[in-house]
Parts: C-alpha cells; structure tokens; sequence
C-alpha cells in the first residue's frame, strides 16, 4: 500500500530475536558439554578404551566441538550485527516521524 507508514519490526522484536539466538547458543554449548561427559563417561567401560576412544574422543575434540562452539559462536554473532543493522538501518531512521512510529508502533 502506497504511503503506509506502518513498522513491520520493532526494537523489542530484535531484541527478543536477539536474546533468542544467545538461548540458541547458550543451549548448544550445554549439549556440547554433555556429550563429552558421555565420551568420557565411555572410557570407563571396559570395551571402549585404547585407540577406539582415544580416537573418538581426538575426533569430538577436534572436529566436532570446535564446529559448535567456536563456528557457531561466529555465526551466531553475525546474526546478531545483521539484526543490529537492520535496527539502526531501518526502525533508527532519520525522519524524525518515521523514527518515533518504528519505535513506538500504535
């Protein structure tokens, strides 16, 4: 529609998709530590020691743990700068009626 001025984001929705994607993370990392209490609850069982838990736990830490937390850490900040920009680019405008409609939509 030609000439609405109608917000379709707020500020409390990015910040409530912005808390989110920190719950998302916060929730990848506690399953992270779960999983290496369950490999290094492993080794006490007797038939998985030596070179097959040696090489899975090698295989978690190295390829598996850095994809979730570090790989996700980068993009689940990214996610957060794109939601920043579009905040600053699109509810912080620079028309004055525009800008104080987008924050405080009626």
């Amino acid at each position: 529609m030609q000439g609405k001025t109608d917000t379709i984001l707020t500020t409390a929705e990015i910040d409530q998709a912005k808390a989110q994607i920190d719950t998302y993370f916060a929730t990848c990392e506690v399953t992270t530590s779960e999983i290496k209490a369950i490999i290094d609850g492993l080794s006490s069982e007797d038939n998985f020691k030596g070179d097959a838990y040696d090489g899975f736990n090698n295989f978690f830490t190295t390829n598996v743990k850095p994809i979730i937390s570090d790989k996700l850490k980068e993009f689940t900040d990214s996610l957060k700068t794109l939601l920043d920009n579009v905040h600053d680019g699109f509810i912080k405008q620079e028309d004055p009626a525009l800008k104080t409609l987008n924050e405080n939509p009626q």
